[in-house]
């Protein structure tokens, strides 16, 4: 099985990461974080086989750097549809909104989150760094 590689990004703005992975082995993904609200251990195999996308509910912390986020995995890149990155990003901004305690955000708050996300999956679908 192909190595797991995390790719990060930082919204500059919010004091947290976003690590998006298309992998589907699960445990060396998990392997890499820890809880962020707990410290204890992400366990991931509850995670059903025909769930192809997920956004973790809550914030993680990265085992190796100590850095803050919040994680999304696609088990692979067919998974990796324009449905499914929308659906998964809208997850994720909820998530963050949550963390940072915002009950109401705005219209735009929501629109500029998503579409960041979007953004930062689609240049892991599509390799494309520059």
């Amino acid at each position: 099985m192909k190595k797991v590689i995390l790719h990060e990004f930082d919204p500059v703005i919010y004091p947290f990461k976003l690590w998006v992975v298309i992998s589907s082995n699960l445990n060396e993904i998990a392997g890499n974080f820890i809880d962020g609200k707990t410290s204890e251990s992400i366990d991931l195999s509850d995670i059903e086989d025909h769930t192809d996308a997920f956004a973790l509910n809550n914030y993680v912390k990265h085992k190796e750097t100590n850095k803050n986020g919040f994680l999304v995995v696609f088990k692979n890149k067919k998974a990796c549809a324009v449905p499914i990155i929308a659906h998964e990003a809208t997850h994720v901004a909820r998530f963050i909104w949550e963390h940072l305690g915002e009950e109401v955000t705005g219209v735009e708050s929501d629109a500029y989150l998503v579409e960041w996300i979007v953004d930062c999956i689609y240049r892991v679908k599509t390799n494309n760094f520059g």
